[in-house]
C-alpha cells in the first residue's frame, strides 16, 4: 500500500524525498565543510609561508671525540622511523663552520660548507666542482672582491679557534649557484650573503667542499645535521598534533653517536598556533551558521507534510470510518513520507558531501577535500530524526481530527495563539541582540541573524492576519467582491501565515548573508592594496636604492608600470612603526591606495617630491680655491671636503691647513675614478686639539679634473646635523662663493652640506606621530640611515599601503641622498627592496629583473591576496552564510508552489464556484494579486528590512577579513550590485511560482469541476 501511494502521488513524494535530503545534507555540512575549511585553512596558511619556515633542521655542534662525518647519516636514520616524518621530503645532508680568511684583498668571513649534492646546485664558472681536502670552490662575486683566481691559496680558521693558526686551502674551482633561492635545497643556514654586516665586517658567499673529510680539521663551532623541507601535498591536519609530538622527543638513539646532543630547528610549532587560532574560529562559526538552515529545512518539511496531510484528510477519514485503529490509520498516514525519509538519509548524506567537495575544489585551497569521519554519520542520524519529528508534529492534528471533519472538503480553522516557542524565539533574539550591543560573544552574534529573522517572520504574520480583517470588515462595508474574496482567505486559512513566517526568514537570511558578502568583499579589496599597495609585488635582492631605481627608469622609462619602494622597520613605543620610501612621482600609476586615488595620488607625489638641486659629482681630484679672513685654534685647522663614494660610507678629505690670504687646496679622491658626490665643505680641527676656534672664509671655486663644478652659486647649503648652543656657524651661498664664518669649542669639525632633498623631509603619516606629541606635524624620527630626521608630515591617512596603521610615507630618492651623508645603505640588513608593478608591465617582469641585475626573491599580487583571504576563517564563515541564505529562498520558493499546488484541488473548486455564480474572471484575477500581494510582498519588505537591520546591528560584531598587523580600517559600506541583486532574484522567482500557480488553478476552474465531484 505504500509503495502504491508513494507511485499514485509520484510529484509530492519526490518533494518530500528532496526536502528529507535537503535537511541530511544540512545537517552534514556542519562537520563536513567545517573539516574541509580546516584543512583549507591549514594549507593555505603554510604555503603562503615562505620555504624557509616550513623548514626542519636537525643538528649537533660537534666535539673532538666524534666521527662528524657520520653524523648526518646517523641523524637523518634516527628520525627516518618516525611516521610523523613521512610529510617531509627527503632530506639534505650538510656540515658548516663559520671561519675567517686571509690571503685576499681584505680579511673577511665566511662559511665553509659540504652540502650533499651541491655540485647539481651550481654552475661552474672556472675549474671542476671536486673539493677534497685542503680544498675549497669560492663564488665568482667574493672571487672577484678578493682578486682570487683558481689556483691561489687562502688561509681559513674557525672563527671559534682560539690560538689557531690559519691552514692553506687551495682554489680549486669558481661557481655560481644555479638558483640562489631555491630554498627548499638551500634551506636557511645563510649560503650567499656576500658584502659587509651592520659592523662593517666582510662576509663572502659560502666556500664548499664536496667531501665532509675535507672539513675534518675544523673542530670548534662546526654543526653537522640534515634539513627537511614540509611536503605539504601530503600533510592533513590530523597529522599536525602527532608531527608536532614526534619532534618534541626527537633524539639520537643510544650508542649511535656518543656525547652529541640533537637539536630541533622548526618554525611549524609557531605557525600551528596562529592555524589552530583561525581553526577554533570556523569550528565555531560554522555549526552556528549550518544549524538554522537544518531548522530551516524542518520547519519547511512540517509546513509541506501538514499541507499534504491535510490534502488527504478525506482518505484518512475514509480508513478511520471501516475500523481502522489508530496504529493503523497512523502507519496509513505516515507510511509513505517515513519510507521517503529514511531513503533520503543515504542520498541526503552523499548530496552534502558532494556539495562540500565541490565547493572545495572551487574556492577552497587546491587539494583540499571530503574528509568522512564518524561525527559526519552522527550529523546524518541527528537530521533523520528531526525530519521524523517534523513530520509527526505535522500530521498529530490532522489525524486526530473526528471522521466528520476528515470528510469535508472546507479545512478547519485555527486561531493563531502565542506559544511557548514564539516567546522563547523573542527572548533568545533580544538575548543574542544585546550580546551584540554590548560586544560580549562573537558567536552568539554569528546567530542573532537566524533569531531576528524568526522574530521578524512571526511578527510578519500576525501583522498580515490583523491586515487581513481589518480590511475584511472594511470590504464588507464597501461591498468590494475582489478584496473580500482575497482578505477571506488571508484570514482563515492557517498555511498562508506558516508560509509568511517562512518567507520573512528566508529573505532576511538571504539580505543578511548578501550583505555580509558584499562588505566582506569589499574589504578583502581594501585590505589587499593594504598589504600590497600595487597589483603585483617582486621582493627584490638590490644593493642600495640607487641600483633599485636606476633598474626600474631603465625597465620603465615612461614612468607608467613600475616603482621601487624601499622598506624599513624601526621600534617606537614598544610597537613597529614602517618608513615606506617610494619613486613617488610614479605612485599614480602604480599604487593602489584606500586613501588616495588619481589626482590626488598626483598632487601628494608633487608634496612628496618637490624640485631640489642634483647631487654634485667630482672625479678622481679636488681643487678649492679659498680666501681665508682668518683662523684661529691653537693647533692648525684644515679645510675639509666630505664625499661619498660608491658603495662606501661618506668619509672626510684633508684639503691642507688653513692659511690667511687666498690659496688653493687639493686632494688626489682614491676610489672616485667614476665619480663621488661631494656633500660638504668645511672645516676640520687638528686632532687631539680642544681649544677654542674662529675662523671665517670664502670658497670661491671648486674644481676637479674635468674642470669646475658648478655649486657655490645655489642656495642650499645648512649646516650638517644639530649646532650645539656653544656653536655659532654662519652659511652665505652667492655668486662670489660660498662664505663659512664660525666659533666653537669641543666640536671636531663644522661642516656645510649642499642639500640636495628638502629638510624636513615630506611625509604621509598613518597613525600617531612617532613623537611626544602624537598630533605632532614636525618631528625627528631615526630614518633608513639610522640616525634622527627631521620629517615634515605633509598629509595624513588612515593606513599607507604596504607599512599600515603606524607608517610613514616618504620620497625614495631624497631618502636615499640624505642616507649618504650618514653610512652607506648596502650594510643595513634590515632593509627591503621591492618592485610594485601594474598587472600589465608585471608580464615577464620577474625575468626582466633577473636580467637587468635584480635578484627576485619572491613575488604576491592582489589578485593572490585576495584569493588567500577569501579562503580566510571570516570569508569560509561568510560564504556559508551566503549559502545558507540562498538555500532558504530555495526552500521558501519551493515550499510557496508546494503549498499552493497542494491546496489547489479545493482552490479550483471554490474558483469554479465562483465563476458559476456570476464572479468575472478579471475580479478572482485581481483577487488572487491581492491576496498573493499581501502574503509574499509583505515578507519580502519585512525580510528586506530585516535582513539590512541585522547587517547593521552584527557585522561590527563578526570578523569580515583577517585582520593583521598593517590592516586598515574596516568600512561597512554596501555596493550597488548585491542586495539589490539577490532581491531582485527573490522577486522573480516568487513571480514566476505565483504566475504558474495562477495558471494552474485557472486552467482547472470550470463548472464541469462541481459536477459529481470530479477533480
Amino acid at each position: 500500500m505504500i509503495a502504491r501511494g508513494i507511485r499514485y502521488r509520484p510529484g509530492r513524494s519526490v518533494v518530500v524525498l528532496l526536502l528529507a535530503m535537503a535537511a541530511t545534507a544540512a545537517a552534514v555540512l556542519t562537520p563536513a565543510y567545517g573539516y574541509a575549511a580546516e584543512q583549507s585553512l591549514l594549507t593555505d596558511e603554510l604555503n603562503s609561508q615562505n620555504e624557509r619556515a616550513t623548514q626542519l633542521q636537525l643538528f649537533a655542534v660537534r666535539n673532538s671525540d666524534v666521527d662528524y662525518t657520520e653524523v648526518p647519516a646517523q641523524i637523518g636514520e634516527a628520525v627516518d622511523t618516525l611516521p610523523a616524518m613521512q610529510v617531509y621530503t627527503d632530506p639534505v645532508e650538510f656540515i658548516r663552520v663559520t671561519t675567517h680568511t686571509t690571503g685576499g684583498y681584505y680579511d673577511a668571513r665566511a662559511l665553509l660548507a659540504y652540502r650533499q649534492d651541491v655540485c647539481d646546485h651550481l654552475v661552474m664558472v672556472d675549474g671542476d666542482c671536486q673539493a677534497g681536502p685542503g680544498e675549497v670552490l669560492l663564488s665568482k662575486r667574493s672571487a672577484e672582491a678578493e682578486r682570487f683566481e683558481v689556483g691561489d691559496s687562502i688561509g681559513i680558521k674557525s672563527v671559534q679557534g682560539i690560538n689557531v693558526a690559519h691552514t692553506e686551502h687551495e682554489i680549486v674551482g669558481i661557481y655560481e649557484p644555479a638558483d640562489a633561492g631555491d630554498q627548499e635545497y638551500w634551506g636557511r643556514s645563510g649560503y650567499f650573503s656576500h658584502g659587509p654586516d651592520p659592523d662593517g665586517v666582510e662576509f663572502l658567499d659560502a666556500m664548499f667542499v664536496t667531501q665532509p673529510q675535507a672539513a675534518d680539521e675544523f673542530a670548534e663551532g662546526m654543526r653537522m645535521g640534515v634539513d627537511y623541507q614540509l611536503n605539504l601535498t601530503a600533510l592533513r591536519d590530523s597529522d599536525i598534533d602527532a608531527i608536532l609530538a614526534a619532534l618534541g622527543r626527537l633524539e639520537i638513539p643510544d650508542g649511535a653517536v656518543e656525547g652529541l646532543t640533537l637539536t630541533v630547528d622548526n618554525n611549524l610549532t609557531g605557525i600551528v598556533e596562529a592555524i589552530r587560532d583561525g581553526q577554533a574560529q570556523i569550528r565555531a562559526s560554522v555549526p552556528i551558521i549550518a544549524v538554522p538552515l537544518l531548522l530551516l529545512c524542518w520547519f519547511v518539511l512540517y509546513l509541506v507534510m501538514a499541507r499534504l496531510t491535510e490534502e488527504r484528510a478525506p482518505e484518512i477519514g475514509l480508513a478511520k470510518l471501516r475500523g481502522l485503529r489508530y496504529g493503523s490509520v497512523t502507519g496509513f498516514a505516515l507510511g509513505e513520507a517515513l519510507l521517503l525519509i529514511v531513503a533520503a538519509v543515504p542520498l541526503g548524506l552523499l548530496l552534502g558531501l558532494g556539495i562540500v567537495q565541490v565547493t572545495a575544489a572551487l574556492v577552497l585551497a587546491e587539494g583540499t577535500s571530503v574528509t568522512l569521519r564518524a561525527d559526519v554519520f552522527g550529523y546524518a542520524g541527528l537530521a533523520l530524526i528531526g525530519s521524523l519529528l517534523a513530520v509527526l508534529a505535522a500530521t498529530r492534528r490532522t489525524l486526530r481530527r473526528p471522521v466528520l471533519d476528515l470528510l469535508q472538503r472546507v479545512p478547519g480553522q485555527t486561531r493563531w495563539r502565542a506559544g511557548l516557542l514564539e516567546g522563547g524565539a523573542v527572548a533568545l533574539a533580544v538575548a543574542a541582540t544585546a550580546q551584540v550591543l554590548l560586544g560580549d560573544d562573537n558567536m552568539v552574534a554569528m546567530l542573532a541573524p537566524a533569531l531576528l529573522a524568526v522574530v521578524a517572520g512571526l511578527a510578519t504574520a500576525r501583522i498580515l492576519a490583523l491586515i487581513a480583517r481589518v480590511r475584511l470588515r472594511r470590504a464588507r462595508r464597501v461591498g468590494s467582491v475582489r478584496r473580500m474574496l482575497a482578505m477571506v482567505q488571508l484570514a482563515r486559512r492557517t498555511e498562508h501565515r506558516r508560509i509568511v513566517v517562512l518567507l520573512t526568514i528566508a529573505v532576511t537570511l538571504l539580505t543578511f548573508g548578501v550583505a555580509a558578502w558584499d562588505m566582506s568583499e569589499h574589504n578583502r579589496r581594501l585590505a589587499a592594496s593594504d598589504a600590497l599597495g600595487a597589483d603585483v609585488i617582486y621582493q627584490v635582492d638590490a644593493a642600495n636604492p640607487g641600483q633599485l631605481m636606476d633598474v626600474v627608469s631603465e625597465l620603465d622609462p615612461a614612468a607608467d608600470g613600475l616603482m621601487g619602494v624601499m622598506r624599513t622597520v624601526e621600534r617606537y613605543g614598544s610597537q613597529n612603526f614602517l618608513v615606506v620610501a617610494a619613486q613617488t612621482d610614479r605612485m599614480a600609476e602604480v599604487m593602489r591606495w584606500r586613501d588616495q586615488q588619481g589626482p590626488a595620488l598626483d598632487d601628494l607625489a608633487r608634496q612628496l617630491h618637490p624640485p631640489m638641486g642634483d647631487p654634485v659629482l667630482v672625479e678622481k681630484s679636488l681643487r678649492i680655491t679659498a680666501t681665508v679672513e682668518y683662523a684661529v685654534a691653537d693647533r692648525p685647522l684644515q679645510l675639509s671636503a666630505r664625499i661619498v663614494e660608491p658603495g662606501r660610507a661618506p668619509r672626510n678629505m684633508l684639503l691642507g691647513p688653513l692659511e690667511e690670504g687666498r690659496s688653493r687646496y687639493s686632494a688626489d679622491l682614491i676610489g672616485c675614478f667614476t665619480g663621488c658626490r661631494l656633500i660638504g665643505l668645511g672645516v676640520a680641527r687638528y686632532p687631539g686639539d680642544f681649544s677654542d676656534i674662529s675662523f671665517a672664509l670664502t670658497v670661491e671655486s671648486v674644481r676637479d679634473v674635468d674642470g669646475e663644478v658648478p655649486v657655490l652659486g645655489d642656495g642650499q647649503w645648512h649646516p650638517t646635523g644639530t649646532t650645539p648652543d656653544n656653536v655659532t656657524f654662519d652659511i652665505d651661498a652667492t655668486e662670489s662663493g660660498l662664505s663659512l664664518a664660525a666659533t666653537a669649542a669641543d666640536v671636531p669639525e663644522l661642516i656645510a652640506e649642499f642639500q640636495v632633498a628638502p629638510a624636513p623631509l615630506p611625509a604621509v603619516l598613518a597613525g600617531p606621530a612617532p613623537y611626544d606629541d602624537p598630533a605632532a606635524t614636525r618631528f625627528r624620527f631615526p630614518a633608513a640611515h639610522g640616525k634622527p630626521q627631521h620629517f615634515e608630515v605633509v598629509d595624513t591617512a588612515s593606513v599607507v599601503p604596504r607599512g599600515g596603521t603606524r607608517a610613514l610615507l616618504v620620497d625614495l630618492e631624497y631618502t636615499e641622498r640624505i642616507a649618504e651623508t650618514f653610512i652607506d645603505l648596502s650594510i643595513k640588513s634590515d632593509i627591503s627592496y621591492e618592485v610594485w608593478a601594474t598587472q600589465a608591465a608585471s608580464v615577464d617582469l620577474a625575468e626582466r629583473l633577473e636580467s637587468a641585475g635584480l635578484t627576485v626573491l619572491s613575488t604576491d599580487s592582489r589578485l593572490d591576496q585576495l584569493d588567500r583571504m577569501s579562503r580566510q576563517p571570516p570569508a569560509l564563515a561568510l560564504r556559508l552564510y551566503l549559502l545558507a541564505g540562498a538555500a532558504a529562498l530555495v526552500l521558501a520558493v519551493g515550499a510557496v508552489a508546494l503549498t499552493s499546488a497542494a491546496g489547489s484541488r479545493s482552490r479550483r473548486d471554490d474558483d469554479a464556484a465562483l465563476r458559476l455564480s456570476g464572479v468575472p474572471d478579471s475580479v478572482l484575477r485581481r483577487s488572487m494579486i491581492s491576496e498573493y500581494g499581501h502574503w509574499v510582498g509583505l515578507p519580502l519588505v519585512t525580510g528586506a528590512v530585516t535582513g539590512l537591520i541585522a547587517a547593521w546591528l552584527v557585522l561590527p560584531s563578526i570578523p569580515l577579513i583577517t585582520s593583521g598587523a598593517g590592516a586598515g580600517p574596516v568600512e561597512y559600506r554596501l555596493g550597488s550590485t548585491w542586495v539589490p541583486g539577490a532581491l531582485a532574484a527573490a522577486v522573480a522567482a516568487l513571480l514566476v511560482t505565483v504566475a504558474m500557480v495562477w495558471r494552474s488553478r485557472r486552467r482547472g476552474a470550470t463548472p464541469d469541476r462541481l459536477r459529481g465531484g470530479r477533480s
